[in-house]
This record gives C-alpha cells, sequence and structure tokens, in this order.
C-alpha cells in the first residue's frame, strides 16, 4: 500500500533554500551541472508527484529540460533510483524516469526510456517552457 509523504498543512517541501546556500556558491553547482544536459534548462516552481518505489511524495520541479528534470522535496534519493512522475496540472501521464545525480540544489532527473517517452514528455513541458505558462501552484 502506497505511503503518502505531505508537509505539514501550511509548510512546503524542504529545499536548498532551506540550507542558506550563497547565492554565487548554487549558480557556481548549477554552472557544474549544465555540461550534462543536451538541451536547455527553464527554471520551473511546478508541482509533481513522484513514486518512489510504494511511496507517493507530493514534491516540486525546479527546472526542466527535453531530457530530464531537477526534482525538489523528497527525502533519501540517490544516483540510479527509478521515480515515476506526474504533473498534475499538466496532465496524467507517468514518466519513469531514473535518478542520475543528488546535489545541494535537488535530485537531477533522466528519461529512464529516452527513446519511448521523450516526444511525450517535450509535449508534457511544453506549457513551462512558453512565455504565459502557469507558475507556481494553483
Amino acid at each position: 500500500m502506497p505511503q503518502f509523504m505531505m508537509p505539514a498543512e501550511g509548510r512546503r517541501a524542504p529545499g536548498p533554500e532551506d540550507l542558506d546556500i550563497d547565492p554565487s556558491v548554487a549558480a557556481k553547482i548549477s554552472a557544474g551541472l549544465g555540461d550534462r544536459r543536451s538541451s536547455a534548462r527553464v527554471p520551473v516552481d511546478e508541482p509533481c508527484t513522484a513514486v518512489v518505489g510504494t511511496q507517493i511524495h507530493h514534491a516540486e520541479l525546479r527546472d526542466v529540460s527535453e531530457g530530464g528534470a531537477m526534482l525538489r522535496g523528497v527525502p533519501g534519493l540517490t544516483a540510479g533510483d527509478p521515480v515515476d512522475l506526474t504533473m498534475p496540472r499538466l496532465g496524467v501521464r507517468r514518466f519513469a524516469m531514473t535518478v542520475r545525480a543528488v546535489s545541494l540544489l535537488g535530485a537531477h532527473l533522466s528519461l529512464r526510456y529516452p527513446d519511448e517517452d521523450a516526444e511525450g514528455w517535450r509535449d508534457e513541458i511544453a506549457p513551462l517552457a512558453s512565455p504565459d505558462r502557469p507558475r507556481g501552484r494553483a
């Protein structure tokens, strides 16, 4: 039976901003991570649902790209962990992702099956890349 992991009412999921990281350090971390993606990252603050094993987490995407995303708010992830991801405001499709790395900024995910899921993922994140995209929580 899945367990639901949600922040207490009125609280949000903890994230790297709670660590009081100097902005210049965060920028250096981001710059160092930039080489792994073949497409541009789009900063977002998009609520999502991440299923890890039997646990369901309500979390946030911090950025998205054509091949993956950065996830915040799911404790205990390590490189190689499988994560099933949905973005309820955008659709109901579930994407199989893999944790590629974990940093102070969050868990860095890539599509587990890029050949099968890339087109659907691009369609799903397209509204996030548009200038008039929905922002934040609904």
